[in-house]
């Protein structure tokens, strides 16, 4: 295997640790918004917001903290089925955390052997018919998966799309070299804007105050709120308000 490929086997995903992995990286989900919708080099303004992003996350060591809606848990336990589902139908599924090679870093639904991976995402129903109807994987996933057999260094991936109470989708996507060129130029120029506005930040930096970082910052020790923040909301449900 490549000396450049490191497989974190044992980091388990959405972990402190596995953030900590995969911060200021440059991983398969930033990628997917360096290209436009037909796979060609994308020039949209966004780009730079992303670039700022892993600027500050290199620049301060710490990753932004994000909370979980209901569709991303939905989506956590909906992956453990569809994979339980591929295992079950297809083939031995096996689990690590995160993959980096090089510039890029990928953390897959699941390794294949020695030669694929799967890529799993769960979908609502009407999505789902979609999919089975056109018989091809969305589009929207594609540079993901194709930026993950960039870093694995592999042969092919499934994609599965998981839908409660439908059938599974599972289609094999290999290599496309067109894509894949377009990746990597993409990511070159994104890690040279990354760089330049990390020294830019350091040359301007002056000799003002340094706020303290308060960790958890809403939160109390028993991971509650601290204070209200309605509390200066009338409640509008009483009679008379």
């Amino acid at each position: 295997m490549n000396s450049n490929i490191k497989i974190y086997e044992t980091l388990e995903q959405g972990t402190d640790e596995w953030l900590e992995v995969r911060r200021g990286k440059i991983t398969a989900s930033i990628v997917k918004n360096l290209l436009t919708g037909k796979f060609a080099i994308s020039k949209n303004a966004q780009i730079k917001l992303l670039a700022f992003q892993l600027a500050s996350e290199r620049i301060t060591g710490r990753v932004q903290e994000k909370f979980e809606t209901f569709d991303m848990k939905r989506g956590h336990i909906e992956e453990e089925l569809a994979r339980e589902l591929y295992k079950e139908h297809y083939a031995p599924v096996k689990e690590v955390g995160f993959i980096e090679n090089t510039a890029l870093g990928f953390s897959p639904d699941g390794l294949v052997g020695d030669d694929g991976f799967i890529e799993i995402k769960s979908r609502q129903p009407k999505f789902q018919v979609q999919t089975f109807y056109e018989n091809e994987v969305p589009d929207e996933y594609m540079c993901q998966m194709q930026t993950g057999l960039i870093v694995t260094e592999r042969d092919w991936c499934d994609y599965v799309q998981y839908s409660n109470g439908m059938p599974l989708f599972v289609k094999r996507v290999t290599r496309n070299e067109e894509i894949i060129t377009n990746i990597l130029i993409a990511v070159c120029m994104f890690e040279t804007q990354i760089r330049d506005i990390v020294s830019t930040y350091q040359a301007n930096l002056g000799d003002g105050p340094i706020a303290d970082y308060i960790k958890d910052f809403f939160n109390t020790g028993a991971g509650e709120f601290d204070f209200d923040p309605f509390s200066d909301v009338p409640d509008l449900t009483q009679k008379g308000e």
